[in-house]
Order: C-alpha cells, then sequence, then structure tokens
C-alpha cells in the first residue's frame, strides 16, 4: 500500500514537471533556404494589435549564418505574425545585389515551426514561404488554400468559420468582423454566438470574442442608434440620440483634427448633402481631446453642419465598450428616417449609391 503511494506521487510530480517543462517551452522557428545567402536578417514581427506584442512590434530577429536562421521565444496563446527578410546590409556591401524583402504571414505557437522553399530567389510577395508547424498555423494554411482556390479579392472567411468552429483562425475572423458597429445584421452575430462554442487552444482569444460579441448585438444593422455623450460647440451635454431628426437621413460623419482622410471627404460630404438637403441631415461628431486642436480645425473647414465633440465617456463608448470603433477615423453611420441604423458605410459613394436606391 505505502509503495503503491509512493508510485502515485512519483507519477503525479512526472506529470507536474512535463507540465511545467511545457509551460516554459516556446517557439523555434528554424530555416535552411536553398540560395539564401549569409547576412539576410531575419525578423518575426506581431501582426495583431489586441494581444501579446502589440501590432508591428519585433518579436525576435537573427540573421542567417551558415545557410541557416533560427528564431527562439515564446507567446502566451498562438499569435499572427510576419516573418520578413531582407538582404539591405548585403547590398551596402554589394550594390550590385539587388534589394530583396520577403513577407510571409503565419501562425506562432510555442511549437517547433520549419520555413521552407525550393529557393531563396523563388519566394516573393505572391510565393511567400512554406510555413509548417502549429495547429493554428495548419489551419491558417488551409485557408490561404481555401482563399487562393476561390480568387484573390472574394471573402472566404464565413466560410471558414463555419467549418473550422472551433479553430483560432475562425475566431480571429470573428473578432475583426465584430469590430465597427452596424456592419454585421442580427442574424449574422447570432450566426458567429451559435458556430464559435469554445476555442481550447486560446481561451483568452476567446474570451476577447465574447465581450465583443455581446456588445456587437446593440449595434447590428436596422437597430435603433445607440447613444453616445457629446458637447455641443458651447459646451453643453448632449445625447446623440436626442437630435436624430424625424422623417429624414441622417449621417453622423466622426472625424478629428488629426485625421487627414476625414478632412480630404468633407467636401465630398458637403456635397452630398447640398444633392439630398430634402431628404439628409449631417453632423460633424468629432473624436479630439484636445478642445482647441477641434475649434481651429472646424474654422479652417468650415462645413455647414452642426458641430459636437465626443465627451470622455462618450469617447471610450465609441471606441470600446459600444461602437468598437478600434481603428479610427473617418467612421460614418447613416440613420434612416424611422431612426434606426441602415449601416456603417464606408465611404461617401456608398451613402449615395443607397440613397440613391431608396428614392
Amino acid at each position: 500500500m505505502k509503495m503503491m503511494k509512493i508510485f502515485s506521487l512519483f507519477i503525479v510530480s512526472l506529470f507536474g514537471c512535463m507540465s511545467l517543462f511545457a509551460q516554459e517551452k516556446g517557439f523555434v522557428i528554424k530555416g535552411r533556404i536553398p540560395g539564401m545567402p549569409d547576412g539576410v536578417k531575419v525578423s518575426l514581427l506581431a501582426a495583431e494589435k489586441d494581444l501579446l506584442g502589440g501590432e508591428n512590434s519585433t518579436l525576435v530577429e537573427t540573421t542567417v549564418k551558415n545557410g541557416y536562421f533560427e528564431l527562439r521565444g515564446k507567446v502566451d496563446a498562438p499569435l499572427l505574425c510576419t516573418l520578413i527578410t531582407n538582404n539591405q546590409m548585403l547590398h551596402l556591401k554589394d550594390t550590385s545585389c539587388p534589394i530583396k524583402w520577403t513577407y510571409t504571414s503565419l501562425f506562432v505557437e510555442n511549437v517547433v515551426i520549419t520555413i521552407k522553399a525550393d529557393d531563396y530567389d523563388s519566394v516573393t510577395s505572391e510565393a511567400p514561404f512554406i510555413v509548417e508547424g502549429g495547429e493554428a498555423q495548419q489551419d491558417y494554411a488551409e485557408y490561404q488554400r481555401l482563399k487562393e482556390e476561390r480568387g484573390r479579392w472574394e471573402s472566404v472567411e464565413w466560410e471558414f468559420i463555419l467549418s473550422h468552429p472551433h479553430s483560432v483562425v475562425s475566431v480571429m475572423f470573428a473578432n475583426q468582423m465584430l469590430l465597427r458597429g452596424y456592419n454585421l445584421t442580427e442574424e449574422q452575430v447570432g450566426t458567429l454566438e451559435k458556430s464559435i462554442l469554445s476555442v481550447p487552444t486560446d481561451t483568452a482569444r476567446f474570451s476577447l470574442f465574447k465581450k465583443r460579441l455581446d456588445r456587437a448585438k446593440y449595434t447590428v444593422t436596422g437597430a435603433p442608434l445607440t447613444n453616445l455623450e457629446m458637447n455641443d460647440v458651447d459646451g453643453n451635454l448632449v445625447n446623440l440620440t436626442d437630435i436624430v431628426p424625424k422623417g429624414k437621413y441622417l449621417l453622423i460623419d466622426f472625424w478629428a483634427s488629426w485625421c487627414g482622410m476625414c478632412i480630404h471627404a468633407m467636401p465630398k460630404v458637403v456635397t452630398l448633402q447640398k444633392d439630398y438637403e430634402d431628404r439628409l441631415v449631417v453632423i460633424a461628431v468629432s473624436c479630439d481631446k484636445d478642445l482647441k486642436a477641434w475649434h481651429k480645425a472646424m474654422e479652417r473647414i468650415n462645413v455647414p453642419f452642426q458641430h459636437y465633440v465626443l465627451t470622455k465617456q462618450g469617447y471610450d463608448d465609441f471606441y470600446v465598450n459600444k461602437y468598437q470603433v478600434r481603428n479610427g477615423v473617418p467612421y460614418y453611420i447613416l440613420v434612416g428616417p424611422d431612426g434606426n441604423v441602415i449601416k456603417a458605410p464606408g465611404g461617401v459613394e456608398e451613402v449615395r449609391k443607397i440613397l440613391k436606391e431608396k428614392e
């Protein structure tokens, strides 16, 4: 009996050590590419904002030596990255050597990942490195093959999600879809909720998905406009939902003084409003935190709209808590005469197209 207890303790201890070893283990990315010269720089960059590393931050880098490179590190969860190689240092030493950059998307997990190619000269933007290693990368490679079969410009994300409901790649796409409110229908949000019930290999990404899903339910197309707190030009508190006109379309132009694209598009918005002045009201809502910069920009652009600026609470609700407009402005919302949101159009031309169809 005593021996059995000792044996049981030994087994528990062994599995504990194995578990600890697995937690400490990181990723190894290695490659020996025919024709890849020594001195080529190899870098691994994070390609996501929400998870570890931050978008475009360098996780690890090295240089090719004896025709071989190896990158080592650790991620807390599977992470979409970009593997970049360049021979700039070689070009500086010998200008007859043409500059070559390569960019390869890959999912990194704490496993051994192998980078392959027939030869270095054959690697291009259209034909990146072949990546092998890890469940997430296997799914991502399958998505890329599906994309190639359907055509470069055709969206296959929904098809992939429905056929891979527990994949890290699927929940990554779902998290992207759930951003920027009023772009999904109630049915689409419901489909995501019913399809992605768990992601065993990435609980952090799944937890983010659940948060975004709950918020997105209030900003589906066809739903009433969700309120944001604002101030008018005199500093008075205004609720966005209180200024929706009755019986007319409302275009809300979210912008900022530092956003060149927003200001560049303003004349088109002015023309649109004039073309549909009997049916359309436009308001401009600034995301500026610097009120002086907002006032100066208003004077400079001089557009004939009612102007408002988000309060601190409105700002937080716009970017994260409600609308989830994480990648900023310009951002437009078109509200119908019934007070319900038609959608968040991608630009002025899409608004014009919608209004023309509803004539």
